[in-house]
Formats: structure tokens, C-alpha cells, sequence
């Protein structure tokens, strides 16, 4: 008889497969029954939860929640006016504008965790602008909160089914936040100009791990923020992520 559910796509090793292994539990968050979660003891460990809850049972609630995240004003911040926050999508505001965005985040029950995991009051550089989260690694046009949009709102059920169930890397050109740590080399390392072309990425296990980052909450500090799990300074900061065997 089977007693648990291995989600056999998803890898330990890996941070940005670790976040959506953390965001299968995320989207049972404010349901009345919510999955045990805990680690195989192969050499790369893969995520367990209980087996009363299936792939395909996951993939659904998943669909659920992120249908009511893709509701939230955090996601498309305004100021008081009803204009857009000038630079929200980037996660790096002016302090007014920070004040307002996180203002706005605190009134959503459902995703407040998720914005509280990206930028803290206080927490801005020398030009007073908001430092986000170790786990924002975008430069240029990309626009963070813009690339989340994108990702809930396009991520499909057969996409959650399938990274869950199978993994694997690369199935869509949608832009990606960057986290999963084995795709930066191959595509730094083409052999042509990168800028020219979109990274391809997990879009399933991309939506999951968006989930997973409400369980890594920010600090203000002055200068920077800091982010749990990490330490180190802003260009060479480290992540340590643990993997337990007891649900």
C-alpha cells in the first residue's frame, strides 16, 4: 500500500526545484488539510508528501491558487491615484513607492507572504531605492513582478502535472526570474549573442518556485536586505537550504 507521493520531477540539489517543492505546500496554504512535506534519501534527495495527496491533485490546487494570485493588487501596484507605481515591476521604488507597495501587499491575505519575501521597508542603496531580495537576479528591462504575472497567468495544469511528475528543463521561451542554477552556464556559453534570443525555462516548476519564495522572508537593513537562508555580500552572497527526512 502506498503511503506517500514522491514528486519524481523535482530535485533537492537544486534551489529553484527546492522553492517549488516548498510551493506544493504554499498552495494548500489556507485550505483546511495541507500536505507533510519531507526528502527521499537517494543521492539526490526528491520531495515526499502524503499520499492523500496525487500529482494530479496537486496540479489542481496549484491552478487554484495561483488563479487567486494572479488577483492580487501587489502584482500590478498603484499608487493612491490608481496610477502605477513608477518602477514596481522591478521590485527597486523609491521609499514612497515601497511604502504603498508593501502597504498594498499587507492587505492580501492570500499572497502578502510572497510580496513580504521580496523587499523590506528600510531596506535602500545609495540613490534611495529599495534593494529586493537576494533571489532577484534580473538586470536591464526585465521587470520582475511583470515576468510573475506572466508565468501565473500563462503556467497551464499539464505544465504543473509535468513538472511535478517529470522535470526536465527548457519546454518554453516565456522569460524566467533566473533561479534555476544549472541553466545560467549553457546560456552564457551559446554560441551566439544571448541578448538576442529568450532563456527557455520550466514553466511549471518556475510557477512552483514563485510559490516556494513566500517561505523565504526579507529584512530591512540599511543598505541592503537580507534575505533567510543567505549570507555573504550582495555579488558573491551565499544560499544554504536544508533537506530533512521526517515529514
Amino acid at each position: 500500500m502506498t503511503t506517500s507521493t514522491k514528486l519524481t520531477g523535482l530535485q533537492g540539489n537544486n534551489p529553484f526545484e527546492f522553492f517549488a517543492a516548498l510551493g506544493v505546500q504554499v498552495a494548500y496554504d489556507f485550505e483546511a488539510v495541507q500536505p507533510r512535506l519531507w526528502w527521499s534519501d537517494d543521492v539526490v534527495p526528491q520531495p515526499i508528501v502524503d499520499s492523500a495527496f496525487s500529482i494530479e491533485d496537486i496540479a489542481s490546487q496549484t491552478m487554484k491558487a495561483l488563479s487567486i494570485w494572479r488577483q492580487s493588487a501587489g502584482l500590478k501596484p498603484e499608487d493612491d491615484n490608481g496610477n502605477e507605481i513608477n518602477g514596481g515591476t522591478t521590485l527597486k521604488m523609491n521609499v514612497e513607492d515601497l511604502r504603498t507597495f508593501l502597504k498594498q501587499a499587507d492587505q492580501d491575505k492570500f499572497a502578502c507572504n510572497f510580496f513580504t519575501a521580496l523587499v523590506a521597508e528600510g531596506s535602500v542603496d545609495g540613490q534611495g531605492k529599495s534593494k529586493p531580495t537576494d533571489f532577484y537576479f534580473l538586470a536591464g528591462q526585465q521587470k520582475f513582478l511583470q515576468i510573475v504575472n506572466e508565468v501565473v497567468s500563462d503556467v497551464t495544469y499539464s505544465e504543473i502535472r509535468s513538472a511535478l511528475e517529470e522535470g526536465g528543463r527548457r519546454k518554453s521561451d516565456h522569460s524566467t526570474l533566473k533561479l534555476d542554477v544549472v541553466d545560467d552556464p549553457v546560456y552564457a556559453l551559446t554560441s551566439s549573442n544571448p541578448s538576442t534570443s529568450k532563456k527557455f525555462l520550466n514553466r511549471g516548476i518556475e510557477a512552483l518556485a514563485i510559490l516556494g519564495l513566500s517561505r523565504f522572508p526579507v529584512y530591512g537593513k540599511r543598505g541592503r536586505t537580507l534575505t533567510q537562508g543567505c549570507g555573504g555580500l550582495w555579488k558573491s552572497s551565499t544560499f544554504d537550504w536544508p533537506i530533512w527526512e521526517l515529514p
